[in-house]
């Protein structure tokens, strides 16, 4: 349906002839985000305002922030809805992306101390896991009370039904005052659009990246040089006013698990 509209849309502009060009803000540049209030104070102090805290060029994002709160979240799983975000990137087509995040990537703190904790990433759907992924540990994320913040990294996800990787993926938010819930959260990442061929397949009749480029493209939105290679086909992805309640406990699942559960055949 997302699609659907943004073909439609499409459509529609060639029809009128508008250009509607926009102006993209960079907030994909892992170099910086230590300097700065909202890269640094806001994204999680010295610890978490590096890569981790996304970037100095995020400054149109509302970074976390607070006071304090002294909690300890070892043990609980955080259900991070983007689906419900405020994608501001990429410009004019976010919200149509954000609505194809349909599955939520569940965060389970495995240790804390006064300054990092060790996190396992999974996803779930309606609060049930999917067993058939591989969860992520990243060891010693940053901790500067009430704000937790890890990235770079590659993060599994589910888009429109079909596995895609979400390269450069930076997150940081806010542990709420009751301890029970992520709030105030933001990404910064990329979508490469040689993954959605199978989406955009379905949809529009091609899977070639340049092609879905040039779609996006109508909406004045230009594909950036991926992180991994270079090549032009990727979207910049960043959103902000994530909410994360507490969910049911993520289990870590390896390649190992996988190759033994026959649903995953």
């Amino acid at each position: 349906l997302s699609l659907g509209l943004m073909v439609a849309c499409v459509e529609d502009k060639e029809s009128e002839g508008e250009s509607g060009d926009v102006d993209i803000t960079d907030v994909g540049d892992d170099d910086g985000g230590g300097s700065g209030d909202e890269g640094g104070d806001e994204g999680g102090g010295d610890e978490g305002g590096g890569d981790e805290g996304g970037g100095d060029d995020g400054g149109d994002l509302a970074w976390p922030s607070g006071d304090p709160t002294g909690c300890t979240v070892e043990g609980q799983t955080f259900l991070l809805d983007l689906a419900g975000a405020n994608f501001v990137e990429p410009a004019g087509v976010g919200s149509l992306i954000g609505g194809m995040l349909t599955a939520e990537i569940a965060v389970l703190v495995d240790s804390q101390d006064s300054s990092s904790m060790d996190i396992e990433i999974g996803l779930m759907e309606g609060g049930s896991q999917d067993m058939c992924v591989e969860t992520q540990p990243l060891a010693g994320v940053s901790w500067a009370d009430p704000v937790l913040s890890f990235g770079p990294t590659d993060l599994a996800m589910d888009v429109s039904g079909v596995s895609v990787v979400l390269g450069g993926f930076n997150f940081a938010a806010a542990v709420t005052e009751d301890c029970g819930a992520l709030d105030q959260g933001v990404l910064v990442s990329e979508l490469d659009m040689r993954e959605m061929g199978d989406v955009f397949e379905d949809l529009v009749g091609t899977s070639d990246p340049s092609a879905i480029c040039s779609l996006v493209a109508s909406f004045g939105v230009s594909c950036e040089p991926c992180s991994t290679d270079g090549e032009p086909v990727c979207l910049p992805l960043a959103a902000d006013q994530i909410e994360g309640p507490e969910g049911p406990a993520l289990v870590p699942v390896t390649a190992a698990d996988i190759a033994d559960n026959p649903d995953c055949r």
